[in-house]
């Protein structure tokens, strides 16, 4: 009976490997992963072909402006390490929470957009297909760092 267990763990969390790989194979350019998350997300949340062209055109926009804060905070984040004074981290810090408000702002605005687009429903879904699109990534490549081997088999 511990035998058919075992081979039952081992095949779904093969699955679950196959899966991930599915989403977003390794080394991808950054066109490549944008497309697989538009056909992931458009998939999930049941976009049609003209609501996904349309709205993917806001999403990545967005996303390309987000991305230049996210730079900006990690070029603060590592000049930070050099042992600032009290009054330079202080700089620094309001500097990256500004960034971040910024983002916030930006898909608040960006949500308003959507809207015209399609539904709240459907734009919860995009939500909700995103994360689970990063969650699969991060999953695989964590898998992938660990020979895809089962966490408890050490």
């Amino acid at each position: 009976m511990k035998k058919y267990i075992a081979c039952f763990i081992i095949v779904l969390s093969s699955f679950t490997v196959l899966k991930a790989n599915a989403v977003c194979p390794q080394r991808l350019s950054p066109q490549e992963f944008n497309k697989k998350q538009q056909e992931y997300i458009t998939e999930q949340a049941g976009l049609t072909t003209v609501e996904s062209s349309a709205f993917f055109k806001l999403f990545f926009e967005l996303q390309s402006k987000k991305r230049e804060n996210g730079k900006e905070i990690n070029r603060l984040m590592k000049s930070a390490k050099n042992g600032l004074t009290e009054k330079e981290y202080d700089e620094t810090l309001t500097k990256i929470y500004l960034l971040r408000k910024e983002n916030a702002e930006l898909e608040l605005e960006y949500y308003k957009k959507y809207k015209d687009i399609i539904s709240n429903q459907k734009i919860y879904d995009v939500m909700k297909a995103e994360a689970k699109f990063h969650r699969e990534i991060i999953r695989g490549m964590h898998q992938r760092g660990r020979g895809g081997k089962n966490r408890n088999s050490n």
